[in-house]
């Protein structure tokens, strides 16, 4: 075998060994891309059973919320929450209780965005509740809907879909709805329909 053959095969050897290199380092990228990339859908930690509470500056607390399970994916930062409760200081002695089967908070913590059988129950404390039994606008009011965002900053919730109203006597339906906790105040935004139900005297 002549000595230039020799260096021809040994040049090639070179090259194909080269090309298989460059290949097996790209096919290495890629994966490596790949993993990266699915680990940042996954979640950073998950809390169960989790509990938080909010005080203003005068230490009265605020609203307090619960969870079957929190988790929180870093790709997006949002945090969602498993069969969240909530419980927020309303207007003097009354609060709102707050049910769900999902909930999402944003990056910024202020908004939280509940979904499934979202329940909205405004009470007051039993103290109250049986000084003003006799008050109608103190009685117990229960909205059903399927999404409500709560701005935990402006202590407001809304949604834009169907709400059910319901109290001792009367339900009520709406094409969305406003709720002020600060001011007790409840605004329904369209398609309202009512029915008040008479309750017999003994």
């Amino acid at each position: 075998m002549s000595q230039r053959l020799i260096i021809t095969l040994f040049g090639a050897c070179l090259i194909a060994a080269a090309i298989g290199l460059i290949r097996f380092t790209d096919s290495t990228t890629t994966t490596d891309k790949q993993h990266n990339s699915l680990a940042s859908l996954l979640p950073d930690f998950i809390i169960k059973d989790f509990n938080s509470q909010q005080f203003d500056s005068t230490g009265k607390l605020q609203y307090e919320m619960d969870a079957k399970k929190l988790t929180h994916y870093p790709l997006n930062d949002v945090t969602e929450l498993s069969l969240p409760t909530m419980n927020l200081k309303g207007e003097e002695s009354s609060y709102w209780a707050i049910q769900a089967k999902r909930g999402f908070i944003a990056s910024e913590g202020n908004l939280i965005e509940l979904k499934g059988d979202v329940t909205l129950t405004k009470q007051l404390s039993p103290g109250d509740a049986l000084l003003h039994k006799q008050d109608k606008q103190a009685q117990p009011i229960t909205m059903l809907t399927d999404t409500l965002l709560v701005h935990l900053d402006k202590k407001i919730a809304e949604t834009n879909k169907p709400v059910i109203i319901s109290s001792t006597d009367s339900v009520i339906e709406s094409i969305g709805m406003q709720v002020d906790f600060a001011n007790n105040r409840l605004t329904l935004r369209s398609n309202v329909r009512g029915r008040h139900h008479v309750r017999p005297n003994h």
